[in-house]
């Protein structure tokens, strides 16, 4: 089940705000990791969408071939050809 975004958005800000208040010495980064293991539902929900992404390129409904992705970002940024 989807959550909404503004909810999660005020827990994840008191969450910080009791890691900053409490002095830990955390980075960022860390604090962010420790949520998302007290929260696991966000990776769930993220394991769902990378299956479901992964079934539908499967079954050809998205995405291109790597090497032509590359060819194609290359040309639009004026990059080298990879060697």
């Amino acid at each position: 089940m989807a959550t909404d975004p503004h909810s999660e958005l005020a827990q994840f800000q008191q969450f910080v705000g009791q890691h900053v208040q409490s002095g830990t010495p955390l980075s960022p980064e860390e604090v962010l990791d420790l949520w998302r293991l007290e929260h696991p539902q966000s990776l769930d929900e993220d394991a769902i969408a990378i299956r479901q992404a992964l079934a539908d390129f499967d079954a050809g409904e998205m995405g291109v071939p790597l090497d032509e992705f590359e060819r194609e970002f290359r040309r639009r940024h004026n990059l080298p050809a990879s060697e």
